[in-house]
């Protein structure tokens, strides 16, 4: 079995960037189902746009056909939507930073109650923004990453979330700038939130051809190695086994989401030896 290391070392190690792991997934999605008669992709870029951009341009399909994102009831409702969870939810397990100074006073929060004393930084078009809220955290807005670094090193808040695979590689790049910048080493909270494909309705051939890739790479275990490819070093850096787990409800998910489906899920006890592969079941809409 898989040997977690310490929490105290995890930011000893200078962490990989995980940011390559869904465009490596969409790729072998769409290598593994290349045929003459496959749909074909008509625009191949992904624009960097703000959030709310994009979904108009997905609901368009002029300039944007699919994206990978964590997902909003706005983008279920308008685009075709492949309801796997792309990370196994992993970002769903949310460390967070902290100003050094602040750790001591954390170590009393031995509730969720306790937690939520403490304003936390968010994204003013993130997904998890308005979750964060509805559990009744003290939320102060942002615009962007950048930002609420910046927010988070003045005190305008005392936790900045994000997700297991963010955190580590974050830190790395922000240390050198924000000198009392920490990551909090005894609480994780968890939120249910799937990261989904979602493609422009004017295109059901291409949702169709990502579905089937997705749901053959479940059932040959190679979704799961990839998973653990990128994903293993973070998470035994965040060794959620000495951690206390705080969870928050999701309100804003559909009555879609596999949850019934556990092997979708990336859970604290899973390691690559006992991760068995998902019975797909994929649902578009």
């Amino acid at each position: 079995m898989t040997q977690f290391a310490p929490a105290a070392a995890a930011t000893e190690a200078a962490p990989k960037n995980n940011n390559g792991y869904v465009d490596k997934l969409l790729a072998e999605i769409l290598h593994r189902t290349d045929a003459p008669d496959a749909a074909k992709l008509k625009i191949s870029k992904r624009p960097s746009l703000s959030r709310d951009r994009r979904l108009l341009e997905l609901i368009s399909g002029e300039i944007i056909e699919y994206d990978a994102i964590g997902t909003k009831p706005s983008w279920e409702e308008n685009l075709l939507t492949i309801r796997i969870p792309l990370r196994k939810g992993l970002q769903g397990y949310r460390l967070f930073f902290i100003n050094e100074s602040s750790q001591a006073e954390l170590d009393k929060a031995e509730t969720l109650e306790d937690f939520k004393k403490f304003s936390t930084g968010s994204g003013a078009q993130w997904s998890t923004t308005p979750q964060l809220q509805a559990a009744g955290f003290n939320v102060v807005e942002g615009d962007n990453k950048a930002g609420l670094m910046k927010m988070l090193a003045a005190d305008r808040f005392k936790t900045f979330g994000r997700g297991i695979d963010e955190i580590y590689h974050e830190y790395h790049n922000a240390k050198a700038d924000y000198p009392d910048l920490a990551i909090e080493n005894s609480i994780a909270l968890y939120i249910p939130h799937p990261t989904y494909i979602f493609v422009t309705p004017k295109r059901p051939d291409l949702a169709a051809r990502f579905e089937t890739g997705l749901k053959a790479m479940i059932a040959d275990g190679s979704f799961d190695t990839l998973f653990w490819e990128f994903f293993e070093d973070d998470i035994q850096r965040a060794n959620l086994h000495q951690r206390k787990i705080f969870r928050i409800a999701n309100p804003e998910l559909s009555a879609a989401t596999p949850f019934e489906n556990d092997s979708m899920w990336f859970d604290p006890e899973d390691t690559p030896e006992n991760s068995t592969p998902a019975a797909a079941e994929p649902q578009s809409n």
